[in-house]
């Protein structure tokens, strides 16, 4: 896994803002749903920096973001569950996928809040939208 340098996660952040890419409100939160049919809860922990990737040709919901780890050996992204989009997935004050789609064009930072069972929050980053600037995923970076 690559690791990113706090400076260079300023770069890209700049590079984002600079592209004109629309910012999220601040304390934008979303649901993590489906976790249970992929890798269960214990695969993320509070403070992880995920990977949001639109799916526009999801046959069940043309809104679908999945929620990725990281890349397998094969460079598929780790799929950990996608973003709510139903009124029995969405956690109380967080958004749905819906919602969240105008804030970038293909991929965004998320980073993981808390488990507030049976639910797992994620909040956007300032830095969102990093479609077209991260060649791979940005997993983590050292303060």
């Amino acid at each position: 896994m690559e690791t990113y340098t706090k400076a260079q996660v300023t770069a890209l952040i700049e590079k984002a803002i600079a592209l004109g890419r629309t910012l999220p409100p601040p304390h934008c939160r979303i649901t993590v749903a489906g976790m249970t049919y992929k890798l269960g809860p214990s695969a993320l922990t509070p403070g992880q920096t995920v990977i949001l990737m639109k799916e526009p040709d999801n046959p069940y919901d043309e809104d679908a973001i999945l929620v990725a780890i990281g890349l397998d050996l094969d460079g598929k992204p780790i799929t950990v569950g996608y973003v709510a989009n139903s009124t029995k997935t969405v956690a109380n004050g967080t958004l749905w996928a819906s919602d969240i789609q105008p804030y970038f064009d293909t991929q965004a930072i998320a980073r993981v809040q808390k488990y507030d069972k049976p639910h797992w929050i994620l909040e956007l980053s300032p830095e969102v939208d990093v479609s077209g600037i991260v060649g791979k995923f940005l997993l983590k970076y050292y303060e």
